[in-house]
């Protein structure tokens, strides 16, 4: 929903700005928003959309098998943004 959406938004800001974000019909859009005065590093992210079952052997939920969504395969990086 709109709220939990603007408060996960709210909750990453690190003080930087970053590119402008909409949230319509369930969908999210990115625009490019201004250029840090450093650059940027753009990053084409490469994932698996379908649900993954993962074993965990360690931890708090050690023994269970998790469902994952959405896993990253690979970063490549295009270029920098200035």
């Amino acid at each position: 929903d709109r709220r939990e959406f603007d408060e996960l938004v709210r909750r990453g800001d690190r003080g930087v700005a970053g590119p402008h974000l909409n949230l319509e019909r369930n969908f999210v859009a990115v625009g490019a928003g201004v250029a840090p005065a450093q650059g940027a590093e753009v990053l084409l992210v490469r994932f698996d959309p379908r649900v993954v079952n993962v074993p965990i052997r360690r931890g708090e939920n050690g023994g269970r098998t998790l469902p994952h969504r959405n896993v990253v395969k690979e970063l490549v990086i295009l270029g920098t943004w200035t």
